[in-house]
C-alpha cells in the first residue's frame, strides 16, 4: 500500500517537472526576448550601497517657463513635442530606445535640450550623423562653435516657417546623443540665447565623456 502511494507521488513530481521544463523551453525565464534589442544598461551596484548609483541626467534647465519635461520611449513623443514623425522614426532606425526633453518658452523664444539614448548594441554616432544629415538636407547651414565634438547648424526663414531663425546642435556623450536647440522670430535674441544655452549645456556635460 505504502509502496503504491510512494510510486504515485514520484509520478506526480515527474509530471510537474516535465510541465515546468516544457514551459521554460517555450517561454524562457520570464523575460521577453522581443525587447532585448531595445535594452539600455542600468548602472552597476556600488559595493557599499544597496541601490544603483545613477548619474545625473546630462541636461541643464533652459531659461524660461517649462512647457515640456518628459522622458520615455520614442513612441511616447508622437504628437506631443516638436519632433516630427519622420524624425522619430529616423531616431528609432538608428538605434534610439529612450528619449528625454526639457522645453521652455520665453517671450517668443523656444529653448530645448534633448537626450537620445541608443541601445547597447548600437553606436550613438550613427544617430548623431543621421540627425545632422537630416538638417543639412533641410537647408540648415554649419555654424562655428568653440566646443569640440559639437555640430551646430542654423537656418533662417525656412519655407515652412517664415520669419523664424533656428539653431540646432548635436553631440555624443557616452551612449547619448544630446541636442541643444533654440528658435524664434527675433534672430539676434535667438542667436544669443542659443550660444548661452549651448555653453551652459556643454560646459556642464562635455562631449565624449560621461
Amino acid at each position: 500500500m505504502r509502496a503504491g502511494r510512494a510510486v504515485g507521488v514520484v509520478c506526480t513530481l515527474l509530471v510537474l517537472l516535465a510541465v515546468a521544463l516544457a514551459g521554460y523551453l517555450a517561454w524562457g525565464d520570464g523575460s521577453n526576448p522581443v525587447y532585448t534589442k531595445y535594452h539600455v544598461s542600468t548602472p552597476d551596484l556600488e559595493p557599499r550601497r544597496p541601490e544603483p548609483v545613477t548619474p545625473p541626467d546630462p541636461l541643464v534647465r533652459p531659461a524660461g517657463s517649462i512647457v515640456m519635461d518628459r522622458d520615455g520611449r520614442p513612441g511616447d513623443f508622437f504628437g506631443k513635442s516638436s519632433l516630427t514623425k519622420r524624425e522619430v522614426w529616423l531616431l528609432v532606425r538608428n538605434g534610439v530606445a529612450q528619449m528625454q526633453a526639457i522645453i521652455t518658452k520665453d517671450r517668443g523664444t523656444t529653448r530645448a535640450v534633448w537626450r537620445f539614448t541608443v541601445r547597447d548594441s548600437d553606436d550613438p554616432r550613427r544617430a548623431r550623423d543621421a540627425l545632422d544629415e537630416l538638417y543639412e538636407r533641410g537647408g540648415y547651414q554649419v555654424r562655428p562653435t568653440r566646443h569640440p565634438g559639437v555640430r551646430v547648424r542654423r537656418i533662417a526663414n525656412p519655407a515652412d516657417q517664415r520669419d523664424i531663425t533656428a539653431y540646432r546642435s548635436h553631440y555624443v556623450r557616452g551612449r547619448d546623443v544630446l541636442r541643444v536647440e533654440v528658435y524664434g522670430a527675433n534672430a539676434p535674441v535667438v542667436e544669443s540665447a542659443f550660444r548661452r544655452l549651448l555653453d551652459k549645456q556643454v560646459d556642464a556635460f562635455p562631449a565624449g565623456r560621461r
